[in-house]
């Protein structure tokens, strides 16, 4: 009887409050294996970004630039998150150059011949292609050199109030990512020129070999950071707020991580959520439409009417509601696409848009601030395109046939 009862005590459950740290791993997913296998993991991964992604990493793209002015509400931070690698680039860009002009004037008879062909104009050899391709690469570097110490300068000038709404209209995104760009333009330039000369010093084996070798390891360096940017994208890792709790992370091992972030992704890329909704609530952008819409008697009647913008505002607020809970404290402006020529197809009713109303009548809207088309005259297309649409602020939008 003694040795059943200490049978049923030494295989009985410890309680919560005394369980063993791995029973509670093993009971959450700890010990599980993954769902996937490793193939079907990479294959998913890979899958993620855009075709001209495998080409140049998607940190070099304007879509990149969005999520950073999107993700940080401080200016601050914006700032340092856009100039991070301005410092860098500027001490890779130096040896760069100094090495390129080294080669270019070197006394070595390989360089010899690169010279004379180019002063021979010998276009059928690949001395001559190889010099050419080497003068570029020395004017993309000074190129590069100058865009990003002039936009350093520039960048860090601009307060941190300011910077969102200069950093996320279309020319801050395009002066933000001009010199990271341009440096990429210098590193391909770079590789040729080294790939023309290891064709001329190498026999033809190995020159082909080592070619193949150098153009495999950009290929997937530049696929793999760029499914990563992706991943980090889709999964909204820009925000402050936890993909995962706790302890639900600390449960799953490496292999079950990436397979539901990667999960996450996949499911994030289908549906094609509005760039707002990534880092706003849903209910913060329904209030800034329905001041928009309040105020549109004293706007442009042609523009609330369109059927475009309608449109847009309906898929942001008919998403599901897989938004952020972070956005507390003050609001953004709303940001609408430019449709272009499309902006006097087509009228729809506003009223049909399932749009909350706001009994906040005292708001005035920017267009109606300072008098109505101050400075400005005549109608046509003179709203600014932004980098995620329109801020409609003291501009300009198009009139309808009617007007």
């Amino acid at each position: 009887m003694r040795r059943s009862n200490r049978r049923s005590t030494g295989t009985s459950v410890p309680s919560s409050s005394n369980a063993n740290p791995i029973s509670l791993f093993s009971s959450t997913g700890f010990s599980q294996h993954q769902h996937s296998s490793s193939f079907s993991r990479w294959r998913a991964f890979l899958s993620l970004p855009s075709p001209p992604e495998y080409i140049i990493s998607v940190d070099h793209h304007q879509i990149w630039r969005r999520h950073l002015a999107w993700s940080h509400r401080e200016g601050d931070t914006l700032k340092n998150a856009v100039t991070s690698r301005f410092a860098s680039n500027m001490v890779f860009m130096s040896l760069l150059l100094g090495a390129e002009i080294a080669v270019l004037f070197s006394p070595s008879k390989p360089a010899q011949l690169f010279r004379e062909a180019m002063a021979e104009s010998r276009y059928r050899t690949v001395y001559f292609w190889g010099g050419i391709f080497l003068c570029i690469s020395i004017g993309m570097t000074l190129s590069t050199l100058l865009a990003n110490f002039t936009a350093w300068a520039i960048i860090g000038a601009v307060s941190s109030q300011n910077s969102h709404a200069v950093l996320r209209s279309s020319i801050g995104l395009y002066a933000a990512q001009l010199p990271a760009r341009m440096a990429v333009l210098s590193i391909y330039c770079f590789v040729i020129w080294v790939v023309l000369f290891l064709f001329e010093l190498l026999p033809s084996p190995w020159s082909f070999i080592v070619a193949i070798f150098i153009f495999v390891m950009f290929v997937h360096i530049v696929v793999v950071y760029s499914a990563f940017g992706r991943l980090v994208m889709y999964t909204k890792a820009m925000r402050k707020e936890e993909i995962f709790k706790e302890e639900e992370e600390d449960s799953m091992t490496a292999n079950r991580l990436s397979e539901e972030l990667l999960k996450i992704a996949v499911e994030e890329k289908k549906r094609m959520t509005p760039l707002p909704l990534y880092y706003r609530k849903k209910i913060e952008i329904q209030k800034q439409v329905s001041k928009l819409m309040i105020s549109c008697d004293g706007v442009e009647e042609g523009y609330c009417q369109n059927q475009n913008v309608t449109t847009y505002l309906s898929n942001i607020l008919e998403s599901p509601e897989m938004v952020s809970d972070t956005a507390g404290g003050r609001s953004e402006p709303l940001e609408l696409p430019d449709f272009g020529s499309k902006a006097n197809e087509g009228l729809a009713n506003v009223a049909n848009t399932a749009i909350a109303s706001l009994e906040d009548t005292d708001w005035e809207h920017p267009l109606k601030r300072n008098g109505h088309r101050r400075g400005l005259s005549g109608g046509g297309k003179a709203h600014r395109r932004e980098s995620s649409g329109i801020v409609l602020q003291k501009t300009m939008v198009p009139q309808s046939p009617g007007v």
